[in-house]
């Protein structure tokens, strides 16, 4: 009995270990506006929370954001454009990793970053967004979904942490133009006038 009580300890003692700091470096946010089942715009706010640790030489983040995911051993650019920075520094790749290389723990993952040309850190913020593009047979998660972000790729052989969440949204509806639904009236207007003046010209004809 003592030593399964131990164990337990020790479990409880690995799972708060394991739990406690990624709760403290949760504050970043990606927001994937789902323009399409395999086309997304993906824009970050918040930044890495002190105490978090460089992961690996390409900087990434790894998201899993799919409603279908790609074949296992898939690991493809899905990298539209981009504008998105980190601390100033550009996001150069987007990549899907199927789950044959593991990015998230087994899972199907996109990870991005800026490759060997920076070194993100805690405290710096993002700028710009980036425009994904999945491959044919492999489609973004409903609109409302939510998930974490992990800095790292296990892939590489780096313990990734935790440090935000992302969402799905809904594409956003282009505003019409202010002027354009008095400039619409005014045409149907004209129309209506036109239509009204014609008709009494043929009345006159016909009558006449």
């Amino acid at each position: 009995m003592g030593v399964l009580t131990m164990h337990a300890k020790l479990i409880g003692l690995v799972l708060f270990l394991a739990a406690s700091p990624l709760t403290a470096k949760a504050s970043v946010l990606f927001d994937i506006e789902r323009l399409s089942d395999t086309q997304g715009i993906l824009t970050a706010s918040g930044s890495i929370d002190a105490g978090a640790t460089t992961p690996n030489f390409y900087n990434e983040f790894t998201v899993n954001p799919y409603s279908s995911g790609p074949p296992p051993s898939e690991n493809v650019s899905v990298f539209g454009s981009s504008t998105l920075t980190e601390g100033g520094f550009p996001i150069v790749f987007a990549w899907d990793c199927g789950t044959l290389y593991s990015c998230i723990n087994g899972q199907p993952a996109i990870y991005f970053g800026a490759g060997g040309i920076a070194e993100f850190g805690p405290g710096q913020t993002f700028s710009g967004a980036l425009n994904l593009v999945l491959t044919a047979g492999t489609t973004f998660a409903p609109v409302g979904t939510t998930g974490n972000v992990y800095w790292g790729n296990q892939t590489a052989g780096e313990v990734i942490t935790l440090v935000g969440t992302w969402e799905m949204t809904a594409a956003t509806a282009t505003p019409l133009p202010a002027g354009l639904p008095l400039f619409a009236t005014g045409l149907g207007a004209m129309g209506l006038f036109g239509w009204r003046r014609k008709r009494k010209n043929t009345a006159a004809i016909v009558a006449a």
